[in-house]
């Protein structure tokens, strides 16, 4: 497998690609030839911080939830979507470090940049609300179980996709949450990076599609955790936080679930034991 040395060439690529795009988005991302496009591997240290490439720490003390895996480390996952402007990851990072807000470990910008703001030696509170569901470990796998003592927050890694996420029109402009309400600001989307999908319900809705560079990163970040944590089958990677807090949340919404992560997950789980 060839590696690139830089991500600073793909990131600038990418970027040119997406303000460069005319008419439709046409289903976003599909590296069908990865090998010759993703930058040099991610590597998480002994003190579960990303080291590599295209990676910035603001750290915050916020989170100390303890992993309640046999192993004690993260047992997965769990992927979210900021429903914001992208290029917010790192006011959102400064925001938790300074205290306000939910925990989170990671932020993945529209450019491909990873935001870290806690080690992956310990869990954060990104999905641990009253109504979400309770998990466990079972057979080395993290699993839904009803009668489990403790949230996601204890098992799966809290990662957010920076990206508006659902999206419609209104006056002629393409408007996440609110929807253009009354006194409330919405945050806004070409037209160009709008695209349909199938949500969980059966419902076609539209959506800010994810960035080729966002595909990569998180491609990387897979990769690094199969690496270090020996995760080779798809189950550890696919908790969305929709999966654990389905009556209130649809985050990463349909195109991450069913178009990329499938994708993403045969190459890093090519060859693996399932």
């Amino acid at each position: 497998m060839r590696w690139l040395p830089s991500i600073s060439a793909l990131l600038s690529r990418a970027t040119h690609e997406l303000d460069h795009l005319e008419g439709p988005y046409p289903g976003g991302p599909h590296l069908d030839e990865p090998d010759d496009d993703l930058p040099a591997p991610l590597a998480i240290d002994s003190a579960g911080w990303l080291v590599g490439d295209g990676v910035e720490r603001i750290p915050t003390s916020r989170g100390g939830y303890r992993w309640r895996t046999r192993s004690q480390q993260p047992g997965g996952i769990l992927w979210h979507w900021t429903a914001t402007s992208h290029g917010s990851g790192r006011t959102l990072a400064r925001r938790i470090a300074s205290g306000s807000g939910s925990s989170v470990h990671l932020w993945i910008d529209a450019d491909g940049s990873l935001i870290q703001s806690a080690p992956f030696s310990r869990g954060t509170g990104h999905a641990g609300g009253p109504s979400s569901a309770r998990l466990a470990e079972r057979d080395g796998v993290v699993c839904l179980d009803p009668a489990g003592a403790y949230s996601a927050n204890s098992y799966l890694l809290g990662v957010e996709l920076v990206c508006v996420g659902e999206v419609r029109s209104v006056g002629g402009r393409w408007l996440g949450w609110p929807f253009g309400r009354a006194g409330e600001r919405s945050p806004t989307v070409p037209g160009a990076q709008v695209v349909e999908a199938v949500d969980a319900r059966g419902r076609t809705r539209t959506y800010q599609d994810i960035t080729p560079a966002q595909v990569v990163a998180g491609e990387r970040l897979m990769r690094a955790c199969r690496a270090r944590y020996g995760w080779a089958i798809p189950q550890p990677y696919s908790w969305g936080h929709c999966t654990v807090d389905p009556s209130r949340k649809t985050d990463p919404g349909p195109l991450w679930m069913t178009r990329y992560l499938p994708e993403i997950l045969e190459r890093v789980l090519l060859g693996a034991e399932t």
